[in-house]
């Protein structure tokens, strides 16, 4: 009896792996072959799923990015946490996103790409980031209303997130601590919180 093979599941473990082999190796330094290799696959029963490595490059970045959009929108959307605390968990999202090394090198490395025009942004990725960019600006227009003080810090705020989508690494270690320890503070979150808090950023509803 034929072995039946979930097409679906078996297109998201490709796109697993390969995010793997483009942190490591970048766009440019990654051949086709390499992602079948590390998928178990041979060239032709990869070409099944993507037709070159440009196509599964940008569905992996899209996959990034959808788990980001989906976990922020659950917050926003969210009936039980005010808005400093929806600010919170945001921060720390952001935060898990910086230092999960893999999601942040290959989201650096598409923008690189971008910005080289070596690569054209996705109608579907270009519509995740303008959703999920309207979704954090109304939450912080929110707060802007509340007291007028928190006027610069929803700007910063925002600022930070936005960059945090268009640029997910800083060059400088010293510039990603500081930052993440004065947005801490203006959300409430206490320093020595912050790294702890980003440890179990995958969980957070």
């Amino acid at each position: 009896m034929p072995k039946i093979v979930n097409h679906v599941d078996r297109r998201h473990q490709i796109i697993e792996k390969a995010l793997v082999v483009f942190a490591r190796q970048g766009f440019h330094s990654t051949n086709y072959n390499e992602i079948a290799q590390a998928c178990g696959l041979s060239r032709t029963g990869l070409y099944q799923y993507f037709p070159n490595k440009e196509a599964v490059f940008k569905e992996t970045v899209e996959y990034v990015v959808d788990t980001i959009v989906v976990r922020i929108f659950s917050i926003v959307q969210s009936k039980t946490f005010s808005t400093s605390q929806k600010l919170q968990k945001i921060l720390m999202i952001f935060i898990g996103v910086m230092e999960h090394k893999e999601d942040s090198a290959v989201l650096l490395e598409f923008f690189i790409c971008l910005k080289r025009r070596n690569l054209q942004l996705t109608e579907y990725l270009e519509d995740s980031i303008k959703s999920l960019v309207g979704a954090i600006r109304e939450l912080f227009e929110d707060l802007e209303n509340k007291a007028s003080y928190l006027s610069s810090t929803a700007m910063m705020l925002f600022t930070f997130l936005q960059s945090q989508i268009l640029q997910p690494l800083f060059g400088d270690t010293t510039t990603i601590e500081d930052s993440i320890a004065t947005l801490g503070r203006l959300v409430g979150i206490p320093k020595e919180d912050l790294r702890s808090r980003a440890g179990i950023t995958s969980d957070m509803n």
